[in-house]
């Protein structure tokens, strides 16, 4: 499955290059807001979260392995508004997780926030995620073009299911790309 934020030029690339993939969802956009999602598996978006208009979550599911999937890019807190935001898409987040405990989650993306900050500790306060990358890793994904020890962790992926990870270098964008491996055990729950 790949999961990338686009526009439309890099949608058509992709799609081109990536042709194997029979599922695909596109809410590409001329800024950095856009999304494409390919699959080899059948996926159901069950929810597509917006505010003015800009995408800040997909929430999908792969009913081949019963897992539920939140794409997340927030905006960076530079303004009121944005903070507002971030805080209502991941009490959003939090809620729909919380609701069904025993359901497998995934939660990918840029959250535009580091570990550190009050609003992220208390989202994974109200989540108790098993599994979180910081954990994993401790390397920055952003922003690419610095040394990697002055990038920040503003990418994230957490999870009630087990998954390996690795950071990519950089193929154009300003994040180094994550790779998630999840165990399709259910026995991690």
């Amino acid at each position: 499955m790949t999961l990338v934020e686009v526009t439309p030029e890099i949608e058509n690339a992709l799609t081109h290059n990536l042709s194997n993939f029979q599922d695909a969802y596109s809410f590409a956009r001329e800024d950095n807001y856009g999304f494409l999602i390919l699959s080899k598996i059948k996926l159901k978006i069950e929810e597509k979260f917006e505010r003015d208009k800009i995408p800040v979550y997909i929430k999908f599911f792969v009913e081949k392995y019963k897992l539920k999937i939140y794409l997340v890019h927030l905006p960076p807190a530079l303004w009121r508004e944005a903070w507002e935001i971030q805080k209502e898409a991941l009490q959003l987040i939090a809620l729909d997780i919380n609701k069904n405990k025993n359901q497998s989650f995934l939660i990918v993306g840029d959250l535009n926030m580091t570990s550190s900050s009050s609003q992220f500790q208390r989202f994974v306060q109200h989540l108790n995620p098993k599994f979180y990358s910081q954990e994993l890793f401790t390397k920055g994904t952003w922003p690419s073009f610095l040394p990697k020890f002055l990038q920040l962790p503003i990418d994230h992926v957490l999870s009630n299911r087990n998954f390996e990870m690795e950071v990519g270098p950089a193929a154009g964008s300003d994040h180094n790309p994550i790779t998630v491996k999840i165990s399709k055990s259910s026995n991690n729950l």
